[in-house]
C-alpha cells in the first residue's frame, strides 16, 4: 500500500470506496492493483461514524500480525446519524 505513487484521480477513486459495503478481509483495488485489505469496519449508530481501516496485508491470513502493521489508510464515509446527536428543538408556538 503505497500512497506516494497515486494520482489525484486515484485518490478520488479511493475516497469513493468509503461509500461501498465492505466486510473485513475484503481486497480493495485501484486501477486493477491491490491497494490493501479491510482490517476493520467502523459503524457507530450513536454517532453515525462510518469508516474502513485499510492495511497492506489480508487480516484474515494465518500469518497476519497486527503488531507488524506499519501503514494504514482510513476511509471515512459521511456521517449518517449526526442529526441524532442533538436534542430536537422544542416547538414554542
Amino acid at each position: 500500500m503505497c500512497m506516494e505513487n497515486l494520482s489525484e484521480e486515484d485518490l478520488i477513486r479511493i475516497a469513493a470506496k468509503a461509500y461501498k459495503n465492505y466486510k473485513k478481509g475484503r481486497k480493495i483495488k485501484i486501477n486493477g492493483k491491490t491497494f490493501g485489505y479491510v482490517a476493520k469496519v467502523v459503524n457507530d449508530p450513536k454517532t453515525g461514524e462510518q469508516a474502513y481501516i485499510i492495511v497492506p496485508n489480508n487480516p484474515k491470513a494465518k500469518n497476519y500480525d497486527l503488531k507488524k502493521v506499519k501503514n494504514v489508510a482510513v476511509l471515512y464515509c459521511g456521517s449518517t446519524g449526526a442529526d441524532k446527536l442533538f436534542k430536537k428543538e422544542k416547538n414554542w408556538s
